[in-house]
């Protein structure tokens, strides 16, 4: 209960001023801050339904957003998260373009050393001859 109170919709989301950090392994603690200063933690696991939490952080002082603004926060999250992923799919095709692009890199650099290769002993083939012609 205590797990979607804090990450889904309808929960933690609905109240103002309220920050939420995971902590892998860790017992979910509210941590009450007033101007600053930490003045209160309470230990979320002992409320076993959403009803009991809602009533803890109206008890607390929490305000809730008004239905407008929590549908307009949705709506932000909603388009930021959009924006990641857009990021994230021209990164993996910017990746994509790189990767190909290494690989006919590293096609002509292997032609490369072999024309080099090809030239250095017509050099020296070159080189014998003259050296035989004086």
């Amino acid at each position: 209960q205590v797990k979607s109170f804090l990450k889904e919709e309808g929960g933690v989301d609905l109240y103002k001023n309220v920050k939420v950090n995971f902590i892998h392994g860790r017992k979910a603690v509210l941590t009450i801050y007033r101007d600053g200063v930490e003045t209160e933690k309470v230990t979320l696991s002992d409320y076993n339904d959403k009803m009991k939490l809602h009533e803890l952080f109206v008890e607390k002082g929490f305000e809730k957003y008004s239905f407008a603004e929590v549908r307009e926060r949705r709506m932000r999250l909603k388009r930021e998260e959009e924006e990641k992923l857009k990021v994230r799919n021209n990164d993996s095709k910017m990746d994509r373009g790189f990767l190909r692009n290494a690989r006919t890199n590293l096609k002509t650099k292997r032609e490369l050393k072999e024309k080099i290769k090809q030239l250095k002993e017509a050099r020296a083939n070159y080189m014998m001859d003259a050296s035989l012609v004086v």
